[in-house]
């Protein structure tokens, strides 16, 4: 069978750029599959995805990946609530209050970077700049969710979103993900038929009949 991506590799297509494109259809999948059967709701497909490849490109060896990944997730998580709560009472635009939440963010990032070189942690000097401004730039999602459903409900999210994130750049890191998508490339066709099946789907989601199985046994 013609290997098409196998042939653009050896016309010169990066094989980092057609594995990452061949793993964009499982990560969907993967998403999708954690919110309608296991019941987990991440902010929405884009933001989980993008954490998953930010997490990539930072590094394909999945300890350093988290090594450096988690702190900026972390960092982009405090200033979204630091600066919602100390924003509260100021009357500013919707997108203005963004603006001032990432450029703030952005500086935040340049100081632990120098307060990292002060004590010789040059790790994140060699990370790509890309996967940091994501990351950095995903404060938005956080607050729209914040604004949508509530504190405790946008916090569970911001949880769930990490989990599933990282669960798939966990497949993403994997060696026989790389080997076998790049050598069978069709594979790409079965995470398309399991999203046409969970779009079907209509049943209990795992979380949910855990509870309803909680509540039945307190009746």
């Amino acid at each position: 069978m013609f290997n098409f991506a196998q042939n653009l590799i050896n016309q010169g297509v990066s094989e980092e750029l057609v594995y990452l494109l061949l793993m964009l259809p499982f990560g969907a999948f993967i998403v999708s599959f954690f919110r309608y059967y296991i019941g987990l709701k991440t902010f929405g497909m884009y933001e989980t995805i993008m954490i998953a490849f930010a997490f990539y490109f930072i590094s394909p060896n999945f300890v350093t990946g988290l090594k450096f990944g988690l702190p900026l997730i972390i960092l982009a998580w405090l200033v979204s609530e630091l600066f919602r709560r100390g924003l509260r009472g100021v009357r500013l635009h919707y997108v203005s209050k963004i603006s001032l939440k990432i450029s703030i963010a952005a500086l935040l990032m340049i100081m632990a970077l120098w307060v990292l070189s002060y004590f010789g942690q040059n790790g994140y000097f060699t990370v790509d700049p890309l996967p940091i401004i994501i990351i950095l730039a995903l404060v938005e999602s956080v607050t729209l969710f914040k604004v949508k459903f509530g504190d405790l409900r946008a916090n569970l999210s911001s949880l769930e979103t990490l989990v599933v994130s990282t669960l798939t750049y966990g497949v993403l890191t994997l060696p026989v993900s790389k080997e076998y998508i790049i050598l069978y490339p069709y594979l790409v066709i079965l995470p398309i038929l399991g999203s046409i099946l969970i779009g079907r789907f209509s049943g209990l989601r795992l979380s949910e009949y855990i509870r309803f199985k909680n509540v039945k046994r307190n009746d």
